[in-house]
């Protein structure tokens, strides 16, 4: 089950700290709703006429390997539709999280932001060397084709020796 997201308008919130309790200036807003798999699967379902056999479903983020129980049974399902299936992943989770994610995908996306394992760790929060090790496993036990990325940031990593490291 893919659980409600609440979303706080920063414009409209006036800091009562009754957000719990419902909120009086309209800044908390509902995000999405709870589904279960049937019901993404079936939404998904709508849509098969579509992808034809070069197109599928790409789970995204937020980060689907931090529900990898839900996103391994929802591209499982899809494969077991006929649906080619791919998942955007920052691989900054423990290991069993990506095998469980990526085990049914197609194609798996990962962005390499940085190569500075320091740097990497200040600007995402997540250690370069998890990521690297993940990579390498999807890779080699799993045999999945992987489209790795860099997102150019100026000021951040938009510079030759940075993008030479990465």
């Amino acid at each position: 089950m893919i659980r409600k997201i609440i979303k706080i308008d920063e414009d409209k919130c006036i800091g009562c700290g009754l957000c719990d309790e419902g909120c009086y200036a309209g800044a908390k807003v509902d995000c999405g709703k709870e589904m279960t798999l049937e019901e993404v699967l079936s939404v998904i379902l709508e849509d098969k006429p579509y992808y034809g056999t070069e197109r599928g479903v790409t789970l995204s983020g937020g980060e689907p390997s931090c529900r990898p129980e839900f996103s391994g049974a929802l591209l499982a399902a899809c494969k077991r539709e006929g649906i080619g299936t791919a998942i955007e992943t920052n691989m900054s989770t423990p290991w069993k999280n990506i095998l469980e994610s990526v085990r049914h995908a197609d194609l798996v996306m990962c962005d390499l932001k940085d190569a500075d394992e320091e740097r990497h760790l200040r600007l995402t929060g997540a250690r370069i060397e998890i990521i690297r090790e993940n990579i390498l496993r999807v890779s080699a036990e799993l045999e999945k084709p992987i489209l790795l990325r860099t997102p150019i940031i100026p000021g951040v990593n938009a510079d030759v020796e940075t993008i030479s490291q990465i």
